[in-house]
């Protein structure tokens, strides 16, 4: 085998690194072993030897052919567990037994393999095989949903928080309506508060409850040209109201109730059960300072809500924070802020779900709270932050390897580009930006004030790719058509002067009309709101700029871009733009430098973005540089974001 080659494919996953989402591949050389490591004599061995630049990583999985056999590990949802042969995990076996093996069956699968022992496969195996007379699903096969778009707005998409339900009641004038929800635990069950289903006003009886439903004043639920399929209704078998509920204790405690159907759901997109902590990991979970978040419609036995299904964040606490003459622990309260206008989201009776490992579960149902839901009190209301925080912002579906300069579809959805109504009736994309959250796009001072002359901001474009065309797809997957929004204010700093030739204070806001529907391709990025990540040091790391490469006088590509470039040193960086007469302040930043290297690729007022916790941040504004960019020696000048978050949140109202 020596002197050939071989290939190596995997996450890169190891013992200490979590690798990568998609599969990679690797041409290695072979070589004897001695080669490679001079005081190994082993016959049986050889070694791999290949070449990769600093910035990308090892695709081979660690685990050679018995290495993790009987050792620790995680499996997909957290649990810890014992690497062992595939046919001793009892958890696994009745994913063998399936005639065909559904696609998220086989995700879940290849995310617990751990290795090999005589050629066979290792599994992660953790915790108890399900309880056969139980009959409640583990993950993978709860708790998924298709699309994950819980960040920055209200409204849900079609396939959102399929486990969402609406009880149906008959009224003694002939009458129907929705006045309550609830949660699709497994396919012949859901769980809802006792209150919606004890004690109900004169006359009034539970008729069904009706699952895959999105929009109550269509039979079909269409958007964008893709539709559902038809709502299901399901009769009543039984209801069963937790022994020790009192509708007549003010404290509500035991509100919670099962309703079993008459006959068992078949699961879709649109139809399928949440995940319930059923393991001890995630019951032992202090769940007060968390966030998690509602679904639903508004419907109270008061209230009958609104046509479309809506989500909102909401903080968790100790019950005694909202309620202090209250000491149950089997309650917690969640905390929201809305402004007058708006309405609750959570439907009484209705689930507040977390993710945890990347499925969601149940950990609360929707009790008592507040009848006026705009107030800043407790119950599960429905909140609109100013600025969302980790996990409300920063997610993109598609996390590539950075090694070439195209994107991917859904890759930085937070990009907006703007565009410019001209002279003779000429309209062009000149400047870019970021959205912070479902109203406000973060920019360059110099995009939106001191413009050339006859020109006028017109709107702003979310969710774009390719610019020449009306749809965009890649490798036969399509996205929906961009957005396009009108600007109802704008912000700039008070400290910019188009005339100051160091660009200080490059900063404004553009507020929208109205909020922006999230989706995979529109979504915000996170800014350094925390404390700790206002201080925190950005030099010498990666960051990223992205876009089209618009500016005033250039437009670079028409497929959206990216470029990873390395925060400089700010002392060094100011030296050198002393030396052309530009005095840059503490509040500015410089990245790139490398010759070709720049943020030519990314839009003018567009975003430099790192990525830590988890999640994207925003950490600059794309404000100057010299006109011949990527010039070696010379890093592009950025706002620093961090030193304008007072500023950002006092005018993002």
């Amino acid at each position: 085998m020596t002197e050939l080659f071989g290939t190596v494919a995997g996450w890169g996953v190891t013992p200490t690194v979590s690798g990568v989402p998609k599969k990679l591949k690797v041409d290695v050389g072979l070589k004897g072993v001695q080669e490679c490591f001079s005081n190994l004599e082993r016959a049986a061995q050889f070694c791999a030897v290949g070449k990769r630049s600093d910035r990308e990583i090892c695709s081979a999985d660690a685990g050679g052919d018995g290495e993790n056999l009987g050792k620790f590990c995680v499996n997909p949802v957290g649990e810890p567990g014992k690497c062992v042969p595939t046919f001793e995990c009892e958890v696994l076996l009745p994913v063998l037994g399936q005639a065909k093996v559904s696609i998220r069956d086989r995700i879940f699968w290849d995310r617990s393999f751990c290795g090999t022992y005589k050629r066979r496969s290792l599994v992660c195996c953790a915790g108890p095989p399900p309880d056969e007379h139980l009959n409640l699903p583990l993950p993978p096969y709860c708790g998924v949903q298709h699309q994950s778009r819980l960040y920055g707005g209200q409204l849900t998409q079609l396939e959102d928080f399929p486990w969402t339900a609406l009880i149906e009641y008959a009224k003694p004038d002939g009458s129907y309506g929705y006045h309550c929800g609830g949660t699709l635990i497994n396919q012949d069950h859901i769980v809802t508060a006792a209150h919606c289903v004890s004690s109900l006003p004169d006359g009034w009886k539970v008729h069904r409850v009706r699952l895959g439903e999105w929009d109550l004043s269509t039979k079909l639920d269409c958007e964008h040209e893709v539709c559902n399929e038809p709502v299901v209704d399901m009769k009543i078998a039984k209801i069963i109201v937790h022994d020790g509920f009192d509708a007549g204790n003010e404290s509500l405690s035991n509100d919670i109730a099962l309703i079993r159907f008459e006959a068992e759901v078949n699961f879709t997109e649109t139809v399928r059960p949440i995940c319930l902590p059923l393991a001890a990991s995630i019951r032992a979970e202090n769940m007060t300072e968390l966030f998690g978040t509602v679904a639903g419609w508004g419907v109270t036995p008061t209230v009958s809500g609104v046509p479309k299904k809506l989500n909102v964040d909401v903080g968790l606490k100790g019950v005694q924070e909202c309620f202090p003459n209250l000491e149950r622990a089997a309650q917690f309260c969640a905390v929201g802020k809305r402004s007058d206008r708006e309405i609750c989201s959570a439907d009484a009776g209705g689930g507040l779900a977390r993710a945890f490992y990347g499925f969601h579960y149940l950990i609360g149902i929707t009790g008592m709270g507040q009848e006026k839901c705009a107030t800043a009190v407790s119950g599960l209301q429905t909140i609109n932050d100013a600025l969302p925080t980790s996990p409300q912002c920063g997610i993109q579906l598609s996390d590539r390897i950075v090694g070439g300069q195209s994107t991917e579809l859904e890759e930085f959805p937070w990009m907006a580009l703007i565009q410019y109504r001209k002279p003779q009736g000429f309209y062009g994309f000149h400047c870019g930006g970021a959205l912070i959250n479902a109203r406000y796009i973060l920019t360059a001072a110099h995009c939106v004030h001191s413009l050339p002359r006859g020109w006028e901001l017109y709107q702003i474009r979310l969710g774009e790719w390719d610019l020449s065309s009306a749809n965009d797809c890649l490798n036969g997957v399509c996205t929906a058509q961009p957005i396009d929004m009108e600007a109802e204010r704008v912000t700039v700093h008070d400290g910019y002067s188009a005339l100051d030739v160091s660009h200080a204070h490059d900063i404004a806001l553009i507020r929208l009309t109205h909020d922006v529907p999230t989706s995979r391709t529109v979504r915000p990025i996170c800014l350094p709101v925390a404390k700790s990540d206002r201080s925190r040091s950005f030099v010498g790391m990666p960051s990223f700029a992205a876009g089209w490469g618009r500016t005033e006088t250039n437009a670079a590509s028409e497929r959206k871009l990216k470029v990873q470039l390395s925060v400089r040193d700010l002392d060094n960086c100011s030296q050198v733009y002393r030396g052309i007469g530009v005095i840059l302040r503490a509040t500015q930043l410089c990245a790139g430098g490398e010759r070709g290297k720049d943020s030519c690729t990314g839009d003018s007022g567009g975003p430099l973005m790192a990525r830590f916790g988890g999640a994207w941040y925003v950490i600059g504004v794309v404000s100057f540089g010299l006109n011949k960019c990527g010039t070696a020696g010379f890093p592009g000048v950025y706002t620093n974001v961090s030193m304008y978050m007072d500023w950002i949140e006092s005018n993002v109202l």
